[in-house]
């Protein structure tokens, strides 16, 4: 996300200020309160680069962006009284339409105002030397939203959220999944669905719900059977920078309906007298450990044993 929003910031700044001996002089450029912007969204650590075009209206207190296209639509309509209103047209694909437009209405709260959504950072606090933006005491930017998918159908909602068990059943009726070859990369987005043109592979013919909260029934399904599909609880910034060592997050949930994200757990072990899960994420080989982390068996923190699933292979 800083790279479009460090591009869109160097293409205003631009030779207005390259070369100047006293650019502190110059005024924070001005963005206007209209605008219609387009680009890519550059996000290097996932290995994602997505097209974006956005239309911004401060004076009517709206704005609207889309992805690849116009696959995906936001709108953030801040005039709708008490809180505004976020709106979200999406293709969706269930077992009985395929890519159906679907609009989803989202109202704002008390605790979460919908604003009019920016692609420029706030400059307030900026100060420009030799053609660069520094930080002083910067206010928060405003961001462009992202989400990230799963397959739909069965109760799935793909970048709005989805059970493993849910995707075995899919799996198992349509004969497989397709491969990444076959289908295309990962987008971080809603798209269009096209697995009725990719080859589908890895058929099964059922999957294991593991004992919920039995540490040992885990480790055994994946002595026996391989990777384990767990769900945990990341909801915290101590995960999302992760970098080395066992992780162990006190304030981490382990309680059904209380998990938040599905990942890999693909080993266990023991590491200076603590046992730990070796797991593997979805977050590129650039996010913690080469793409994995070391989670702490103890008090089944952050949830990996409550709810592991695991396939049949046909």
């Amino acid at each position: 996300m800083m790279g479009v929003l460090g591009w869109l910031v160097a293409a205003a700044l631009g030779s207005s200020v390259r070369g100047q001996d006293n650019a502190l002089s110059h005024p924070h450029p001005h963005f206007g309160s209209i605008y219609h912007v387009r680009g890519v969204i550059n996000l290097p650590y996932a290995e994602i680069e997505e097209p974006f075009e956005a239309w911004y209206n401060l004076t009517g207190n709206k704005s609207r962006i889309q992805y690849y296209g116009g696959q995906v639509i936001t709108y953030q309509l801040a005039g709708v009284k008490p809180y505004g209103m976020r709106y979200k047209i999406t293709p969706e694909t269930t077992e009985k339409e395929v890519n159906a437009r679907k609009c989803f209405q989202l109202p704002g709260s008390k605790e979460d105002v919908v604003k009019a959504q920016s692609v420029f950072p706030s400059l307030d606090g900026f100060k420009v030397r030799g053609g660069t933006c520094q930080s002083l005491e910067p206010t928060a930017a405003r961001s462009i939203p992202r989400d990230g998918c799963c397959v739909m159908g069965f109760g799935n909602y793909a970048c709005d959220g989805g059970e493993e068990w849910r995707a075995y059943e899919w799996i198992k009726k349509h004969g497989g999944i397709a491969s990444t070859e076959s289908y295309g990369t990962y987008k971080g987005q809603n798209g269009l669905c096209h697995y009725n043109q990719s080859e589908m592979l890895a058929k099964i013919t059922g999957y294991v719900n593991v004992t919920s909260g039995n540490i040992t029934a885990v480790k055994t399904a994946i002595y026996k059977h391989g990777p384990v599909a767990v769900s945990i609880d990341a909801s915290h910034k101590t995960f999302s920078f992760y970098s080395n060592g066992i992780y162990y997050e006190p304030k981490c949930a382990n309680k059904p309906g209380q998990l938040d994200h599905a990942v890999l757990a693909v080993g266990y072990g023991v590491l200076q007298g603590e046992t730990y899960w070796l797991i593997k994420n979805s977050w590129s080989t650039y996010w913690g450990n080469d793409g994995y982390i070391l989670m702490a068996m103890k008090d089944n923190n952050c949830g990996v044993a409550t709810e592991a699933t695991y396939p049949i292979l046909a």
